[in-house]
């Protein structure tokens, strides 16, 4: 039996094998942002990426941009597995995906992480969003209607120490309006003394009218 064949066989799959290792055929790592992918204005982020135990150095770099050369990774790779943002800009937000080397070998680039700049109340002008499917991760909507959003400037805030010479005007008093409830109460109170005022002017009327007859007046003896 010629061993040609299984030869050229066992040394088409040693190829493969080795132009696979070459293309990046160890397990991607996981990316992530800390504290989360939805990043404030001016706001500190940090991205993580994590490889295996083996990794010796990491790459985190933007998606969209070419491929770097092998001589760029090694200049662009560090031991650390971290990219820290100190203050969050528009320029940084976009799509970011990693690496490691292991073993003189390149992994696979890792998922990518949407890191985005949420909108601030404190920034006016005019603003879009998108939206994106589970179903299709690296597609993204149409943009929305353009919103325009307009910040008012803040109230003066009172001064501690008021000045003497220009007194603020004294608030007026408030209103008062009594309830059903106490219009009530204080009908009966009004009708109290009204039978009050009456009674005791009828007993000052009979008190003081004039003695007819055989009444007398108070203190009055017969002789």
């Amino acid at each position: 039996m010629s061993l040609v064949l299984p030869t050229l066989l066992c040394l088409g799959l040693c190829l493969r094998q080795s132009t696979q290792e070459q293309k990046g055929s160890l397990p991607p790592p996981h990316i992530t942002a800390l504290p989360g992918s939805m990043v404030g204005s001016k706001n500190p982020v940090t991205i993580l990426c994590r490889g295996p135990a083996e990794a010796e150095v990491y790459m985190i770099t933007k998606v969209g941009i070419p491929e770097p050369s092998d001589r760029e990774k090694q200049l662009m790779s560090k031991m650390t597995n971290s990219f820290s943002i100190t203050d969050m800009t528009p320029d940084r937000a976009g799509l970011y995906h990693c690496s490691y080397q292991s073993g003189g070998s390149w992994s696979q680039f890792s998922d990518p992480l949407p890191l985005v700049m949420t909108v601030s109340f404190t920034q006016p002008g005019t603003y879009r969003c998108y939206g994106v499917f589970s179903r299709y991760p690296h597609g993204w909507s149409h943009p929305s209607d353009r919103l325009q959003l307009q910040v008012r400037a803040p109230l003066a805030e009172a001064s501690d120490d008021p000045d003497p010479t220009n007194p603020e005007p004294s608030p007026e008093p408030a209103a008062w309006y009594p309830s059903a409830e106490n219009q009530v109460r204080l009908s009966l109170a009004g009708l109290i003394l009204l039978v009050l005022g009456m009674l005791l002017a009828e007993a000052w009327y009979s008190r003081n009218m004039p003695f007819n007859g055989d009444r007398q007046p108070p203190g009055a003896q017969y002789i």
